[in-house]
């Protein structure tokens, strides 16, 4: 799985909205809506890829408890020692 960095997908879709009309010539700008469609796309595909744990912990032979203690890590921001 992917952690989207949040500032770049921000900057990405604020430049999409910015620098293209939402309307030309009058009507709907679809290639503009095309092009949030797709980042939006790419984000949901990043986040709901599989994450299995029991494979990384194959690849970083690693006991899973350290595994578990370093994902707690993550989330929580708590170290322990």
């Amino acid at each position: 799985p992917v952690i989207p960095f949040y500032p770049v997908v921000r900057k990405d879709l604020t430049f999409i909205h910015l620098g293209n009309d939402t309307k030309v010539e009058g009507m709907v700008n679809f290639e503009k809506l095309r092009m949030i469609a797709k980042e939006v796309r790419t984000l949901t595909n990043m986040c709901s890829s599989p994450y299995d744990l029991l494979t990384l912990l194959e690849l970083g032979k690693q006991p899973p408890s350290n595994a578990m203690v370093a994902l707690n890590q993550l989330t929580t921001g708590v170290q322990q020692g």
